[in-house]
């Protein structure tokens, strides 16, 4: 019989922050990914934030859910069973490989990022930079799931209030920016748009679900194990999604005000930081870095875990392989490879979304079903 523990604001707030962490990505961080899905769409984009915000939202208590109600399992069982379970056999076996090959990608390409960071910034040769941050990412992974999770709880919140301080100064210093909107809208042309160029604004709020949530759902559901109550998991989740977005909206919102001023730069996140004091910057570039390991360690675990589970005396031995083959990796066209999997990863992730939630529903409408057979 499961163990009922009481209700922990302190374990759901961790689990917020470590949803948080895993998602924001150094595209949070610079900006770029805000201005793709939401900025270049203008206030049609924080309407789209908005709304779906809530299908976020609850999209993540399922799996988490499931996760917590299913913690018994090992950690391959679980995280494999939720693929099939709510994709069918074919299209979940395909996800459970297609997964965690698309993360080790995306791990090599933040890797990569980091690296770029730093010489940028310090003159550090890429390389090494690169090669600090997969190296890192392997140490901490290597002390499992649980350590990962109560180091980057911290790390991804710190990041995103650091977010919303800047923004909200941003949009203090020039509140009248946002009533030119519509006179600005030459530069909202300018920018790159989740739906290549199309002013689909509610399809690329919803593409943002898509090309994120099936990359979370192993993070999900292995995360939850580590909450007392299904409530707790769900909780958490809610409360780190609807974080995440509304700090989105104020990020899109400081965007809009200035826009004659941050388009078409690399990082304009970093626009509003030198406003404040040149200070700010230094701290909004760690802040950028720490935002790429939060995302990238769990992305190594998940691409390990899938060829030796956690626990498996095999475990470390393939963290280290797969550790060697992305510093090796930097050298390849993954890059190419990516740019053709990640529009794959959208149209795959939309699926995926629309069919886990129709099983949801089925769900509970079976079940409400068979509660009332059950009262006739």
């Amino acid at each position: 019989m499961e163990e009922k523990k009481a209700f922990s604001l302190k374990r759901a707030l961790q689990l917020a922050g470590a949803l948080i962490a895993y998602i924001i990505g150094s595209g949070y961080a610079t900006g770029q990914e805000i201005i793709q899905f939401f900025t270049s769409y203008g206030i049609y984009g924080i309407f789209g934030a908005a709304i779906i915000m809530v299908l976020y939202a609850y999209m993540a208590t399922i799996m988490l859910n499931y996760g917590y109600h299913h913690k018994d399992l090992p950690y391959q069982g679980a995280k494999t069973g939720a693929f099939t379970y709510y994709l069918g056999k074919i299209f979940g076996t395909f996800l459970q490989w297609f997964t965690p090959f698309f993360l080790f990608l995306v791990f090599i390409m933040m890797a990569a990022g980091a690296g770029a960071t730093l010489k940028q910034y310090f003159g550090v040769p890429q390389l090494v930079g690169s090669s600090a941050m997969i190296i890192l990412c392997y140490v901490v992974t290597l002390f499992g799931l649980k350590k990962l999770v109560d180091i980057i709880s911290w790390i991804g919140p710190a990041a995103v209030i650091f977010t919303v301080i800047v923004s909200l100064y941003a949009l203090a210093s020039n509140p009248e920016g946002l009533s030119h909107i519509a006179e600005n809208q030459h530069y909202l042309d300018q920018m790159p748009k989740a739906t290549e160029g199309a002013h689909l604004w509610l399809l690329a709020a919803f593409l943002y679900i898509a090309y994120n949530y099936v990359g979370t759902m192993p993070f999900y559901v292995e995360s939850a194990r580590f909450v007392g109550s299904a409530r707790e998991a769900k909780t958490g989740g809610a409360i780190g999604i609807c974080a995440l977005m509304l700090s989105i909206i104020l990020l899109a919102l400081a965007h809009l005000a200035y826009l004659p001023q941050i388009t078409g730069l690399d990082v304009p996140n970093l626009y509003f930081t030198e406003m404040i004091h040149p200070v700010f910057s230094l701290l909004y570039i760690a802040c950028i870095l720490g935002a790429v390991f939060t995302t990238a360690a769990p992305m190594l675990w998940i691409a390990t875990s899938r060829i030796a589970p956690e626990g498996h005396k095999n475990y470390k031995i393939a963290l280290l392989v797969i550790t060697i083959i992305a510093l090796f990796a930097g050298n390849l066209p993954y890059a190419s490879l990516i740019n053709v999997i990640y529009p794959i990863s959208g149209y795959i992730g939309g699926a995926a979304v629309i069919i886990i939630l129709v099983r949801h529903i089925y769900d509970k409408i079976k079940k409400n079903t068979n509660f009332e057979k059950g009262r006739a």
